[in-house]
């Protein structure tokens, strides 16, 4: 029997080959996508908000957003002291979101083909649980 561990490894290496091309086409790597998002529910937010809402560094945030400034799809605007900034979603980057959104869904649609409402509630739950046990985890 294979474990748990394996299975969700192997389910999101393939989710993220699948969705490569989408991400190559709009000119995003891999960690871009959520920092859109972010940007596109919170506006205006700086490089410490981002890393805070995804538990990643901010030396990461930093490479994501200068990918992101590079490509046109957000702009760093003055904040109230010449040392902060804000990052603002442009419009190519709420269109490149949403684009990524739809190649996103479809896959999540496929995956999901054969489970029904009640299915997709408790798979929700399930991870929802596993991500709070991490975070109380001291691993």
């Amino acid at each position: 029997m294979i474990s748990i561990n394996i299975l969700i490894f192997r389910l999101n290496n393939l989710m993220q080959n699948k969705l490569m091309p989408d991400r190559e086409r709009l000119g995003l790597s891999k960690g871009q996508p959520k920092v859109l998002r972010y940007l596109l529910d919170n506006g205006g937010c700086n490089q410490n908000d981002i890393a805070q809402a995804y538990d990643i560094k901010p030396a990461t945030v930093s490479k994501l957003l200068d990918g992101l400034e590079a490509n046109g799809h957000i702009k760093r605007v003055t904040g109230d002291d010449r040392r902060s900034f804000k990052i603002k979603l442009t419009a190519k980057g709420k269109e490149a979101y949403m684009l990524w959104e739809i190649a996103r869904d479809k896959l999540m649609d496929k995956m999901l083909k054969d489970f029904s409402e009640e299915d997709k509630v408790k798979l929700r739950e399930y991870l929802l649980k596993c991500l709070d046990n991490l975070k109380e985890s001291d691993l």
